[in-house]
């Protein structure tokens, strides 16, 4: 069994490993958070039946306990996201990435 918990913050290091070393072996640049979380459990943690809905549910719940959107989070709207998926601006979103680092300990 794992701690949903200790992954999540595992998960949030990793990426900023990942992000800020310029070498990718699961991150992808071109998308956000939880498809990021997504390609993390499956490269890593194939051993759990449901690793990803799991953690998938405790980020949105970190979310809205941050007084965040459970689901655009970082974004003011649909649009926005969209615009920043379109342009592949993910990753220079300053609230993302904030998130990111601050929870990655």
């Amino acid at each position: 069994m794992y701690e949903s918990n200790a992954l999540l913050r595992q998960f949030y290091r990793e990426l900023t490993l990942e992000r800020e070393g310029g070498i990718y072996t699961w991150f992808q640049p071109r998308y956000a958070l939880c498809k990021n979380l997504e390609y993390w459990c499956d490269v890593y943690h194939q051993e759990f039946k449901f690793p990803y809905r799991t953690l998938r549910i405790e980020m949105g719940q970190s979310f809205a306990e941050a007084g965040l959107d459970r689901v655009l989070p970082f974004n003011e709207s649909f649009y926005d996201y969209t615009e920043e998926a379109v342009q592949r601006r993910f990753w220079l979103n300053p609230q993302r990435l904030e998130w990111v680092r601050s929870h990655a300990i």
